[in-house]
């Protein structure tokens, strides 16, 4: 039986990050916080492979555009990528760049682990 469904929280606002994925731990997800693109392939490349992607479009050091492109080269298999964004008005762009849904911040945390539930069937279903 596999583990729990393993997400990665990418946002630059570090209090953002931490508590979105302690959420999800107090779920039974695999939730890990990075707070930069720097980090979140820091994390990809020692073995972290998220199931899911939970990521901001604003980063210090790039967007989140470039990164979703980056995880999906770097991961052996592709992340259902979230867009998690203030921004409105982006669906088209967000959707073109390959991600497979978007959340408007903040994100309603009932909102986000009901969405993160229908994948694999929640935590430690099948994938």
């Amino acid at each position: 039986m596999p583990g729990p469904l393993r997400v990665l929280v990418v946002d630059d606002h570090p209090d953002s990050a931490e508590t979105t994925a302690q959420l999800l731990a107090l779920h039974g997800y695999d939730a890990r916080p990075a707070h930069s693109c720097a980090e979140a392939l820091r994390a990809a490349a020692d073995g972290f492979a998220p199931a899911v992607v939970l990521l901001d479009l604003r980063l210090p050091d790039g967007d989140g555009y470039t990164l979703a492109a980056d995880l999906r080269r770097l991961l052996s298999v592709r992340p259902v990528l979230v867009a998690v964004t203030g921004l409105q008005g982006q669906e088209e762009k967000i959707r073109a760049a390959g991600f497979d849904r978007y959340l408007l911040k903040p994100a309603d945390p009932a909102e986000l682990v009901a969405l993160l539930a229908g994948y694999a069937g929640g935590p430690g279903g099948d994938e």
